[in-house]
């Protein structure tokens, strides 16, 4: 069920039609519906659809670019993710940390690695941390705000859209796009981007929902934390990634899958809120509760035990 009697006094989202942001072709099917359970930034119904090509999941229709604004209020979530103070956001520091140890033995002393849309200074820092002294670090954002504060934190920065970069070909050895790509206009552009930006043998680094999980499955048509309606425009998995990245000239180096608990809280949220359960019941499923987080960290935990994988993908590719 999807609720027909949202507040039409919300703001009406200018939308536009779109071909696949992968393949350019124009047939899919429709897989979910849904709307912006999260924030209620409009009344807008929007869809996800799938691919029949290349088989990769996007938005469509899917907010103009004009809209943004209006579709990353300034209570969205990982704006606080620097400051937040909550048990759950300082365990995620903790694990976005563990990630920077296996990226030592990737990249040599003396790289220079950029976060591409980071959003805040804190992945950085954890790099700055635990990484090799001698590493380059820079930070991306359309933000200037963020782009200020990067550089007050000792960072490099450069300011706009990551495919828009003005810089020389090879200026990188590490490309981060964490938690980013699905928000994107041009998948395609970003990869095509980061393959011009890398040293030869340079790495790209992607962090992604992954659409092949179960909380995807059970909560397909309509709740799925991973839609984010309307802020996720592309979604993959595995294979459709790799294509992707293929077709821009990657090699796929390796991948695995994190630990995602929040889609599962979202997931529930989401099922609740549109059926009409009362507010204080619905209420309870946030990442911001430490209690039903954990519980999904379990409900994850289980997942990974018996199929090996969650809706959280990293996958490593290289520029040959």
């Amino acid at each position: 069920m999807i609720s027909q009697d949202k507040d039409l006094s919300k703001t009406i989202i200018k939308t536009v039609s779109v071909k696949c942001p992968v393949c350019g072709t124009g047939r899919f099917r429709k897989v979910a519906t849904g709307y912006d359970f999260e924030y209620d930034t409009s009344a807008c119904i929007y869809q996800f659809v799938r691919c029949l090509k290349c088989k990769v999941l996007y938005l469509n229709p899917r907010p103009d670019i004009s809209s943004l604004e209006k579709i990353y209020p300034m209570e969205y979530a990982p704006y606080a993710f620097e400051t937040g103070r909550n048990l759950t956001l300082r365990i995620r520091s903790l694990l976005e940390r563990r990630r920077i140890l296996d990226f030592r033995r990737l990249f040599k002393s003396g790289s220079d690695i950029i976060d591409a849309g980071c959003g805040g200074v804190e992945f950085l820092k954890s790099f700055r941390q635990f990484g090799r002294p001698d590493w380059r670090l820079w930070g991306n954002d359309i933000s200037p705000q963020v782009c200020t504060h990067l550089r007050r934190q000792g960072f490099l920065s450069i300011q706009g859209r990551f495919e828009d970069i003005d810089m020389p070909d090879g200026s990188f050895d590490g490309i981060i796009l964490k938690q980013v790509l699905e928000h994107l206009k041009s998948p395609m552009a970003v990869l095509q981007k980061s393959s011009q930006l890398l040293r030869k043998g340079g790495f790209l680094i992607i962090e992604t929902p992954n659409s092949d999980s179960w909380d995807a499955k059970i909560f397909k048509k309509h709740y799925w934390g991973g839609y984010h309606f309307p802020r996720h425009w592309t979604i993959f998995d595995c294979q459709t990634l790799r294509e992707a990245a293929g077709k821009a000239g990657f090699v796929f180096v390796r991948r695995k899958y994190m630990l995602s608990p929040s889609f599962w809280v979202q997931s529930i949220h989401h099922l609740l809120k549109d059926n009409n359960a009362p507010f204080w019941m619905y209420k309870p499923f946030t990442h911001k509760n430490p209690l039903v987080m954990s519980l999904a960290v379990l409900l994850d935990c289980i997942q990974m035990s018996l199929v090996g994988k969650t809706s959280n993908l990293q996958i490593i590719f290289k520029k040959p």
